[in-house]
């Protein structure tokens, strides 16, 4: 599952005693998203683009022949199991993290330039407060691979937690399940529900409670529009009223799940997009869900808190070149740009240890 331009990191750490090796999706924005049955709920799909750790004992001194230059050179060309390379072929951003002893109580996950981000030194915090520091390696070093782009309401920030949430534990001697998972990361902001296997509808700011549902057994794809600018998504996500039509998009996305229809699933994600227009204004929905149902595809979801769009369609079934030249024809082409073309995958942390 590993992609070619990333076995030059992974043979690097092969003498390293014990790393344990992790990878989780990206979403594309959400099905549905809003106030159903009382909780603020939202239920996304997961696509085969991956943020990875590698969590080694040892210093960064040890990572002999990682480096970012090296990696950005080796990047991939086509998509391979382990995902796209990024939302336009861009190399995956590196980064390291290594837990030191302190010169005061305890010890400290640091980054090896600049600051440690805000909510991943939150959530080791939260680690400590609850396991404490028991069976953790006295000193053990993070590569960070990120390839799902920022601030675009792809759950970079989700895949992040959960992979140092799942890592920290795993060093420890312990696996999370999705729910422990789930609590964790509400701890510390928003989270998507890619964390779960199956799709699931998931209250994502306390993870008080969910409803795992399942995947559909179709060869999904879907075509990332993405549109200028970026956003601060866990902002983006507050002081909006949920219309009154996503109660339906819900129950077309439960009967789209049991009777196992992408059809279904493609009209609740228009339910839920068209509903929240009003509010999120993303120009020229109606033209681009108008042109995308006409050349083949189940439906168009959006970014309730970013700046994608995501067109839903089987393989072989979109005309994406008429399609292109539809949007083109109706001046859309300045707002939608083609950044890349995913599966739809399960979600879920994969563990790459063994492979």
């Amino acid at each position: 599952m590993i992609p070619a331009s990333e076995l030059n990191l992974r043979d690097s750490l092969r003498s390293i005693d014990r790393p344990v090796d992790l990878a989780m999706p990206a979403s594309l924005g959400e099905i549905c998203q809003g106030i159903h049955r009382g909780r603020e709920q939202l239920a996304s799909y997961a696509v085969d683009i991956y943020n990875r750790m590698i969590f080694c004992p040892g210093c960064l001194a040890e990572l002999s022949g990682v480096d970012e230059a090296g990696a950005a050179a080796d990047r991939p060309q086509k998509p391979g199991p382990m995902g796209n390379a990024g939302a336009a072929g861009d190399p995956p951003r590196l980064h390291y993290y290594q837990l030191l002893p302190s010169a005061g109580p305890g010890r400290k996950l640091r980054a090896a330039a600049g600051p440690l981000p805000a909510k991943l030194k939150k959530l080791y915090r939260q680690h400590l407060t609850l396991r404490g520091s028991a069976g953790l390696p006295e000193r053990f070093s993070i590569l960070h691979i990120c390839r799902i782009p920022l601030s675009r309401g792809m759950g970079s920030s989700t895949a992040d937690l959960a992979l140092l949430s799942a890592g920290l534990a795993a060093l420890s001697g312990r696996r999370l399940y999705p729910g422990e998972l789930a609590r964790r990361l509400t701890a510390v902001e928003p989270t998507d529900s890619v964390i779960f296997p199956e799709i699931t509808i998931f209250e994502q700011n306390r993870a008080t409670g969910w409803q795992r549902l399942e995947n559909l057994a179709d060869d999904l794809r879907v075509l990332a529009l993405g549109l200028p600018g970026s956003i601060d998504t866990v902002a983006g996500r507050r002081g909006r009223k949920t219309p009154p039509e996503i109660d339906r998009a819900f129950w077309l996305l439960h009967r789209a799940l049991k009777e196992k229809k992408a059809e279904l699933l493609g009209r609740a994600a228009l339910v839920s997009a068209e509903s929240w227009q009003d509010r999120l204004d993303y120009p020229g929905l109606e033209d681009l869900i108008e042109l995308a149902l006409s050349r083949g595809s189940l439906g168009v979801n959006i970014a309730h808190s970013g700046r994608f769009a995501g067109v839903i369609f089987r393989p072989g079934e979109l005309n994406r070149e008429k399609f292109r030249q539809d949007l083109g024809r109706r001046g859309l082409t300045a707002c939608y740009s083609f950044k890349a073309e995913y599966s739809i995958v399960p979600g879920g942390i994969r563990d790459l240890t063994a492979e």
